[in-house]
């Protein structure tokens, strides 16, 4: 039984560190790009678009992986933090 919950939360572990790959759907719907730079950003919620990115999103959340971290909008799989989605909300 212990063997069992040890491989559970290793596959968990392992999926929630899965980066959003360039052919996913959610992220093909929600245009999301690994450089925000590349994205027609506009200005939401009094941030300007150039401003906006992965990492200061109230979805993103800092990984033990340098620049990359989970997002709430895809099942918590990692982005880019210099990434961006139209999803996109300032961080609280």
């Amino acid at each position: 039984a212990v063997s069992t919950a040890v491989y559970h939360v290793a596959a968990a572990s392992a999926a929630v560190m899965a980066k959003v790959p360039p052919d996913d759907p959610a992220g093909i719907a929600l245009k999301y790009v690994e450089v925000a730079g590349a994205a027609v950003r506009t200005d939401k919620m009094g941030v300007p678009g150039s401003e906006q990115t992965c990492g200061n999103c109230r979805f993103y959340k800092d990984s033990e992986i340098p620049e990359w971290g989970g997002c709430a909008l895809f099942q918590n799989r990692l982005v880019v933090k210099a990434g961006w989605c139209m999803g996109w909300i300032p961080a609280a």
